[in-house]
């Protein structure tokens, strides 16, 4: 194998062999290797395939990389538009009208193309599945595939389906309009686990195929499931019943509009044991045809974990219903947007304040950093001077919350901010759009300045994949943290855990030696903060400094 090969496709371990794939271009090199090599077959017990567009790879590597599935970011209907534009068009009549009949010969066409294109990549795939035997853990991930017509043939799907008795954990994303084209897996998955399943892409799409992968792992333990947010009825997925129970299920991550309000309320009311709940439901206020999950006191009696994501966050409140007794120690919501005020509802609510031991707020750094236009100072420059007009009234800023609510959290113990600054585009001061600067040492400073001295916090977690490594002269003087806090977690580029020392008159950060990284996170820091389970099989609620 070649050693551009290699970066891309490897086997991993010895007595049981992990094939990961990042490059299905040369994976036939990989199978080859697997079916010439006595015993290499019988020990694979997990396959991981990842494929990124080229855009990501450049972004990451600042070079090119081969994709793992070749294809630009036009999207299938772009395409199709393009060719029928293309077809339609001559010297005489430059701006021809598309009819429709010429825009579905033309996605049509896309479709096939993308269709032959997964025919030859996923024919070595195919070998590598019919030579293993006790195949554990199936991946593929692939972080466009909402743009991308890639049909993976039959071929490809009754290969992976037969290993339905050993597998225990399967993660599947699928491709533009791919679910359409599904059949039944016709098969049951007696030992699967950990079942992750991407219908984003499926906008309109008949999902009885996924509705059947669903009814067919009666031992789940954690289920991962994402599809369409959209509001239109003929561009949600169709035909998703609900109507699958799974007496293990603890972990539950679900992503996607609210198309069934009822069904979805009676799926978590058969579902006693979640302990951790990843609720992202999208839905809209004053809108008759949505509505938030609807449950009562009774429903998720055992959930210790909930994570809150699109929609309006006023939609967690109930979730802390005095009637329900609910013990939630872990609470994560999506702060953007001055969704951070239900902050201030949250701390006038006993069954939060008393319980809430870990809290975690995920944002963009616009949602912390002082605004371009603001300095320190309080200015009255800007109030209005027509007194029939009322001023606008910004939402609290999110330090400014934590001042006011942080205090009513008596048993809080960790905090986590997320201050991202690569999941926003907007227009900078230098005129040009794009993500804002990554979080610097002032942006740090700024939201420590607004930590209330009597919180209770012993560990603080920031986060900004873009941050640079802090200078050592601001780890040096860490002043104006609360007395309570003893770790700091930075979670930038270098990911670093920090021991919070006082002496000599003051404050400074202390990198923590392996051993006591190791015993106090379990394992080292890693992953996204809002997936299921990382590549090391930690989840979301489990990504914390303390341990309790």
């Amino acid at each position: 194998m070649s050693k551009r090969d290699e970066k891309f496709n490897i086997l991993l371990g010895t007595n049981e062999i992990t094939v990961k794939v990042s490059n299905l271009e040369t994976a036939h090199a990989v199978a080859k290797e697997i079916l010439e090599t006595p015993g290499i077959a019988e020990k694979i017990k997990k396959i991981y395939i990842v494929t990124n567009d080229d855009d990501e790879e450049e972004d990451k590597d600042g070079q090119g990389a081969e994709p793992g599935v070749k294809a630009d970011n036009t999207t299938t209907d772009e395409k199709a538009n393009q060719t029928a534009s293309t077809q339609a068009s001559s010297k005489e009549n430059p701006k021809a009208f598309l009819t429709t009949e010429q825009r579905l010969i033309a996605r049509t066409q896309a479709c096939e193309q993308g269709a032959r294109l997964a025919d030859r990549l996923c024919e070595p795939l195919c070998q590598i599945f019919n030579s293993s035997v006790n195949l554990k853990r199936f991946s593929w991930s692939a972080s466009y595939c909402a743009g991308t017509s890639f049909t993976r043939p039959q071929t490809f799907w009754d290969a992976l389906y037969a290993h339905s008795q050993t597998l225990e954990g399967l993660h599947l994303d699928y491709f533009e309009h791919e679910v359409r084209q599904l059949t039944d897996p016709k098969t049951i998955f007696p030992n699967l686990k950990t079942l992750k399943l991407n219908t984003v892409s499926a906008h309109g799409d008949d999902g009885t195929a996924i509705d059947a992968l669903l009814n067919s792992c009666p031992n789940l333990s954690t289920l991962d499931f994402t599809w369409p947010g959209c509001d239109l009825d003929d561009c949600q997925i169709q035909n998703i019943t609900w109507s699958y129970t799974y007496p293990s299920l603890t972990n539950l991550s679900l992503s996607g509009w609210n198309f069934a309000p009822k069904p979805l309320a009676d799926f978590l009311m058969r579902h006693p044991s979640i302990t951790t709940f990843a609720d992202g439901i999208d839905f809209q206020l004053n809108d008759p045809g949505s509505e938030p999950i609807q449950f009562d006191a009774n429903a998720l009696p055992a959930l210790e974990a909930l994570y809150k994501s699109n929609g309006p966050l006023s939609s967690v409140l109930p979730y802390f219903d005095p009637a329900a007794r609910r013990q939630i120690q872990h609470l994560a919501l999506y702060v953007g947007m001055g969704g951070g005020s239900v902050l201030s509802e949250l701390a006038t609510l006993p069954a939060a304040t008393s319980t809430i031991k870990t809290l975690e707020m995920h944002g963009n750094i616009t949602d912390w950093r002082l605004p371009e236009d603001e300095d320190s100072s309080d200015s009255d420059s800007d109030v209005a001077t027509d007194e029939a007009k009322e001023p606008y009234v910004p939402p609290p800023s999110m330090p400014s919350l934590l001042t006011s609510t942080l205090p009513h959290f008596t048993h809080l113990q960790e905090l986590a901010i997320g201050m991202e600054s690569d999941h926003i585009m907007h227009r900078r001061k230098d005129g040009v759009f794009g993500c804002p600067d990554p979080t610097t040492p002032e942006d740090l400073r700024y939201v420590l300045g607004h930590l209330p001295s009597t919180t209770t916090i012993r560990a603080l977690r920031v986060r900004d994949e873009r941050a640079k490594t802090l200078p050592k002269e601001m780890l040096d003087e860490f002043a104006g943290v609360p007395e309570s806090l003893e770790y700091f977690a930075w979670e930038g580029e270098e990911r670093v855990l920090y021991r919070v020392l006082r002496g000599d008159g003051g404050v400074k950060c202390v990198v923590c030696d392996d051993n006591e990284e190791d015993i106090l996170l379990g394992r080292k820091m890693g992953g996204g903060w809002v997936v299921t389970e990382d590549s090391s099989g930690r989840r979301w609620s489990e990504r914390r400094v303390l341990d309790y």
